[in-house]
Order: structure tokens, then C-alpha cells, then sequence
């Protein structure tokens, strides 16, 4: 009995070293992103990464088609880069996308209305003291049926 166990056991040890493991290809460390496409360009591997928006996946590829390399725009190298890169891409868009292709006044500009949108609203409305009254006058209709019917009965009381 104990030489099975025996046997089950090494057998057990074995045999996940027998066996082949499927790597993955480790990500390089250096990226740039081109935030007009929204595609990562590995430059340790030299392989582009995209988004592909019929499987809606993340591709990996050596090479890309002429027309969108045409199209790529300015790059930006990133710093800091997660495993995989791409999980930090919503960010990485807003992030470069608005410094990359915004000019430096329109910039300015939105920091100065998000600025000043930021401040509390100062209340502008005057406080009408309760002894001035003033007195409204009544529209072009309203004189026009005055004249017709006469003042109310409220507005003569007042007058006697």
C-alpha cells in the first residue's frame, strides 16, 4: 500500500513538469500611444496593439496596414505602462488626446471657465424693502377696461 502511494505521489510531482506550458509573449516596457487612432506601439517587441472594434478585443500585430500608419497622428511616449498596456486606455485617451491635439489658447480658455464655474454663484437679486411700494401700472387692456366698467368695488374702498 505504501508502495503506491509512493508511486501516486512522484507521478503527481511529475507530472506538471512533463507537461508544455502555453507562455504568453511578455509585454515590453516601452510604449508610444497614438491617441488619433487609439493604438499602442510596443518598441521592445515592435508590435502594434488595437483595439478591433468587430470582435471587440484587443489585437496584437507586427505590422499595420499602410493607410492607417499614414493616419497615425503624433505619438506620445508613455511613461508608466500597465500590464497589459492597454487597461489603462480610457485615461491614456483623455489624457494625451487633449494635450496632443488642442491648441495651448483653447486650453486656457477651458481652465479659465472651469475656474471661475468652480466658484459659488453670488446672489445678485436686490431686497425690495417692504415700505416702498411701488405702485405697478396696469397694461394698455387693463386701463382700456377700466375705463369701461369702472374700478373695482376693492380699489374705491381704498380711496374713501
Amino acid at each position: 500500500m505504501k508502495t503506491v502511494f509512493a508511486i501516486a505521489l512522484i507521478l503527481g510531482l511529475l507530472s506538471p513538469a512533463c507537461q508544455t506550458t502555453k507562455r504568453e509573449k511578455q509585454q515590453g516596457t516601452t510604449f508610444l500611444f497614438y491617441p488619433l487612432r487609439n493604438i499602442y506601439f510596443d518598441q521592445d517587441n515592435k508590435e502594434y496593439y488595437y483595439f478591433d472594434s468587430t470582435r471587440l478585443e484587443w489585437q496584437v500585430t507586427a505590422t499595420l496596414p499602410e493607410l492607417v500608419v499614414a493616419g497615425l497622428g503624433r505619438s506620445v511616449l508613455l511613461d508608466s505602462v500597465p500590464v497589459p498596456v492597454y487597461r489603462d486606455n480610457a485615461s491614456h485617451r483623455l489624457i494625451h488626446g487633449a494635450i496632443l491635439y488642442s491648441s495651448p489658447d483653447s486650453v486656457r480658455r477651458q481652465y479659465r471657465e472651469d475656474s471661475l464655474a468652480s466658484l459659488p454663484k453670488i446672489d445678485t437679486t436686490v431686497a425690495v424693502r417692504k415700505d416702498s411700494v411701488q405702485v405697478k401700472r396696469k397694461s394698455r387692456v387693463g386701463r382700456f377696461l377700466e375705463k369701461i366698467f369702472g374700478k373695482k368695488k376693492k380699489d374705491q374702498d381704498l380711496q374713501d
